[in-house]
């Protein structure tokens, strides 16, 4: 499935393919993310936290549709990671702050996906 995603992985080393695999993974992943948060927050009247979900839908669309037709595998990541950073933010912020958010858990776990699907500098810089 990942492969489709890619179009023509054979085009791609197995270092690059590898990378661009991650790269598809975390961004559908994140868009799953964005479609349950939309009908959540939808269903909740939170106007704000639909609007981010929503966006964070499109976000991730468009990261994917940078990686399947312009193989620039770091943009579509640094998209990818905008979309989640924006949504998780807003989530934290809409519910009480870093300190009394019971949302909270987002930013350490946007931290380990940042390590785990970037490089280090990259990684450190979203972080």
């Amino acid at each position: 499935m990942w492969h489709n995603l890619i179009n023509t992985p054979q085009d791609l080393s197995r270092n690059t393919l590898r990378k661009a695999e991650i790269t598809a993974v975390f961004t559908v992943v994140a868009l799953i993310v964005g479609l349950y948060s939309a009908v959540k927050w939808q269903s909740n009247g939170h106007a704000l936290l639909f609007l981010t979900s929503v966006l964070l839908v499109a976000i991730e669309i468009a990261g994917l549709v940078v990686l399947r037709f312009t193989k620039q595998i770091t943009l579509a990541l640094n998209i990818g990671f905008l979309g989640m950073v924006l949504h998780a933010v807003n989530i934290i912020y809409q519910s009480g702050g870093i300190v009394d958010s019971t949302q909270s858990f987002w930013a350490p776990l946007l931290i380990v996906a940042f390590y785990l699907s970037a490089s280090r500098a990259m990684a450190l810089t979203w972080s």
